[in-house]
């Protein structure tokens, strides 16, 4: 396995893109073009872990043989947001953004990425999920119209940009700040790490 080559990102995430980079992970952007569907059945972990590997598999099976040996694995992650249970996913518009920010402002909530890397020379990729709790500070009307008008819910799970809100809105993160952004990356070393056999390459 020749580790100078750059790993496969099926997401073209810019903050996924930045935690690879700060990382000093090599990389090149494929994104994956799945139709992201959640099954009624899968719980909220599932449908992480479910999303990330349909992402990878996307991708592998769009490589050509030749192309496969340019790269030493496909790396795919979804982050989902879950309030009680229930999977927020991106915002309709700014009214169910603002619906969305002020329960979660208000409850505890999780955020769960599920992440799949996949070796080039494996056959079965690897599997696993982070999941984040958050406790923020509650939030007033002013506060969510301000937000909102800023331009960065629309696009993000649960209308929530962690970055954006985290000086003045968050008060606790319990687990991987990392995840909440939207990649885990002591958790991808690992998976890495472990499916490549190179424990020392990190």
């Amino acid at each position: 396995m020749d580790l100078s080559l750059p790993l496969i990102l099926a997401s073209n995430s810019p903050q996924r893109k930045r935690l690879l980079k700060n990382a000093c992970i090599p990389f090149i952007v494929r994104p994956s073009e799945i139709e992201e569907k959640i099954l009624p059945s899968w719980s909220p972990k599932e449908a992480a872990l479910q999303l990330a590997y349909q992402k990878a598999a996307a991708v592998k099976d769009s490589l050509e043989d030749k192309e496969r040996e340019k790269f030493y694995g496909i790396l795919a992650a979804d982050t989902i947001v879950v309030l009680e249970n229930q999977i927020l996913g991106k915002p309709r518009d700014k009214e169910d953004a603002y619906q969305m920010v002020w329960n979660l402002s208000r409850k505890k909530h999780q955020v769960i990425t599920g992440v799949c890397f996949w070796a080039q020379n494996s056959s079965q990729p690897l599997l696993e999920a982070d999941i984040s709790y958050i406790t923020m500070l509650p939030m007033s009307k002013q506060d969510i119209q301000n937000y909102i008008n800023s331009g960065v819910a629309l696009d993000k799970a649960g209308a929530i940009d962690i970055e954006y809100i985290l000086d003045r809105y968050v008060q606790k993160i319990e687990g991987s700040l990392d995840n909440v952004i939207g990649l885990p990356v002591d958790l991808v070393k690992k998976m890495m790490a472990s499916q490549i056999g190179q424990s020392t390459f990190f």
